[in-house]
């Protein structure tokens, strides 16, 4: 069966998360598999599902920064976005297998850097590592026999955002669900590739590697998304529930 490819770009963080769990109702309701990519196009901050909001976030300097905070439906860390410094890859198919797994996504975003010129490798379960620092995170849900993980892959992080915002670069917190501080780098420092021909390598290389077809949202998978951006992901009761 062939792959959906879904090239969304620019979005915000709700309704990229909205997108998230559009694709994985899709996915459950009609066993197509989906790999989608896209950028934010606004600075923000996701937490993983049972994070702490405050216990991880300097939620009065978000504010200052004019940086939403939104929570994700997958588990993971908090981690900062920025406008056009981050590429996203998700992968949502019926079932967990052992070639898109953790460490089988993990594997498609170290085999496109490295054949972008990055000399990347993993490290389990979900990281990526270029000279020893972290150029990509991974996080997942499982979901009535559907997973979806969701990869980052960083181009030029702002370390000082990061530093401001994310109170696990401060020291240990006391949120239930700590994140875990890694020193990170950017493929910008890696490769001379700029942003968007990143961007056109890694939707070349999912296409051909996932023998994936170009596909975009129906009208009902884009009507439901915006419902999940207003009621759940643009939502206190969601992203301050913890």
């Amino acid at each position: 069966m062939a792959w959906r490819f879904i090239d969304d770009r620019a979005l915000t963080a709700p309704f990229a998360l909205a997108l998230e769990e559009t694709a994985l109702l899709s996915v459950l309701h009609s066993g197509v598999p989906i790999v989608r990519i896209w950028e934010w196009s606004e600075d923000s901050v996701t937490i993983g599902r049972f994070q702490s909001l405050s216990g991880e976030v300097d939620l009065i300097q978000a504010q200052r920064m004019g940086v939403r905070t939104v929570r994700r439906m997958s588990g993971g860390g908090a981690v900062y976005h920025g406008a056009g410094d981050e590429l996203c890859i998700s992968i949502i198919m019926p079932s967990e297998s052992k070639r898109h797994g953790c460490a089988g996504v993990c594997g498609h975003v170290t085999k496109m850097l490295c054949s972008a010129g990055v000399n990347a490798e993993y490290l389990p379960p979900t990281t990526v590592l270029c000279r020893n620092r972290k150029v990509s995170g991974s996080s997942r849900w499982l979901h009535s026999g559907v997973s979806l993980h969701h990869a980052t892959i960083l181009y030029s992080p702002d370390r000082c955002a990061m530093t401001s915002l994310l109170k696990a670069l401060w020291g240990p917190t006391d949120s239930q669900v700590p994140s875990v501080a890694m020193d990170v780098t950017g493929v910008c420092e890696h490769t001379d590739l700029s942003f968007k021909e990143l961007v056109a390598h890694a939707c070349s290389y999912l296409h051909d590697s996932l023998c994936a077809e170009k596909s975009f949202w129906s009208t009902k998978e884009l009507g439901m998304a915006k419902n999940l951006e207003k009621e759940k992901y643009s939502s206190d009761a969601w992203n301050t529930r913890y």
